[in-house]
């Protein structure tokens, strides 16, 4: 199904429903921001990850269902992928424990690592790290995303 074809299907579905009154309820109740909900109900976006699953479980909408992974799709999950989220993992955890020296330490000593750091690049991480839990507002920040990190 296209977009177009999404659209419609949820117009229907949402006209023939007697659960919510409005759209913004319905987006409410079912934990997907009314902004977001809007766009798939104007067709200029599609679903993906959780929120898929969400209108799914709402709507019982066969264009909404999630294909299961097979065992041989797991089996031949990217080891690659799941090397550097092992990793990601580690230098969280490191950065964590780095971070506490400053959050315990004194005015001069966080002074100190502002200037060595870059605000910058700690917002895009932070940014990059935020919308990477939600694959919609990921691949938005990836649109919208202009900086390039500099780790200066």
């Amino acid at each position: 199904m296209d977009n177009q074809e999404i659209k419609n299907a949820l117009a229907e579905w949402f006209a023939n429903q007697k659960q919510w009154t409005t759209r913004k309820q319905f987006a409410n109740s079912i934990g997907i921001p009314y902004s977001t909900l809007k766009k798939y109900f104007s067709g200029v976006h599609f679903p993906s990850g959780k929120n898929l699953q969400k209108l799914y479980n709402a709507t019982n909408l066969n264009c909404f269902k999630q294909k299961s992974k097979t065992q041989s799709d797991q089996k031949s999950i990217n080891k690659e992928a799941i090397n550097k989220s092992e990793i990601v993992k580690r230098l969280l955890f490191i950065l964590n424990e780095e971070l506490e020296y400053f959050k315990n330490g004194k005015t001069e000593e966080r002074d100190l690592l502002r200037n060595i750091l870059s605000g910058h690049d700690v917002g895009y991480i932070t940014a990059l790290l935020d919308s990477i839990f939600d694959e919609e507002r990921f691949k938005n920040w990836l649109i919208m995303n202009t900086y390039k990190f500099s780790g200066k």
